[in-house]
């Protein structure tokens, strides 16, 4: 697990190295969802958003990232701890968590950018992932 701030991380799913626990937990909101769990070696609870539903071989649909960056953004605002996973922890994870730096925690992209690079060693987030999210926050280059 990568932590990028104290309630959220990324991290690759499909890598089964026994550091997590995983469970269901279900979380009330507007409507009654399912989500696994994920408790690291700490003890402490992390809710996984699952990041498998974008490709990183062709273009997604902008409304996939908005459905996964408001889902993070609303379970921070339950004040649930964040873990978002897709297959390897290098690519849709982190630009998911980018989406959630700039939406949810206000951050300017790039400073965003930056931190996850800084936090996440194995960051290497597809370009077509960057194009999507400047797309969506309306980034151009000054």
């Amino acid at each position: 697990m990568y932590k990028i701030l104290d309630n959220l991380a990324t991290h690759g799913i499909a890598y089964n190295d026994h550091t997590y626990y995983i469970s269901k937990k279900r979380v009330s909101g507007e409507e009654l969802l399912t989500f696994y769990e994920a408790t690291d070696d700490d003890g402490k609870k992390w809710l996984i958003v699952d990041a498998r539903i974008l490709s990183d071989y062709e273009l997604n649909d902008l409304q996939d990232y908005l459905a996964l960056i408001d889902t993070s953004s609303r379970l921070l605002d339950q004040d649930h701890s964040i873990l978002i996973c897709c297959g390897a922890g290098i690519s849709r994870s982190n630009a998911i968590a980018l989406g959630v730096l700039i939406k949810h925690f206000k951050m300017e992209f790039y400073s965003a950018l930056e931190l996850i690079q800084r936090k996440v060693p194995i960051c290497n987030i597809d370009p077509l992932h960057i194009t999507a999210l400047k797309k969506i926050f309306n980034v151009t280059l000054s």
